[in-house]
């Protein structure tokens, strides 16, 4: 199997354009609505957004939700529940 590299990167617009909150469209920004919040793309009843996490968290979060027997999705949530609970 050969590995060819791309004849040109993607455009930096493109790229943002494609995470899973960016709305539609793979070059489309995350529109905003008239009371100033961004549309978020869902997957049935909740709602995609994108994260971004240190690698050691990253890494303590995915050993930690394997020892429960919990999706990544699922600690996070449940964390931020608790988060809120508590404010």
């Amino acid at each position: 199997m050969v590995v060819t590299p791309r004849k040109t990167a993607p455009s930096v617009d493109a790229f943002i354009g494609g995470a899973p909150d960016a709305g539609t469209g793979a070059s489309a920004p995350v529109a905003a609505k008239d009371d100033g919040s961004k549309t978020i793309r869902k997957a049935g009843k909740k709602n995609i957004i994108t994260v971004s996490i240190d690698p050691n968290v990253l890494e303590e979060l995915d050993a930690y939700s394997n020892e429960m027997g919990m999706s990544r999705a699922a600690v996070i949530t449940y964390a931020v529940k608790k988060l809120l609970k508590a404010y």
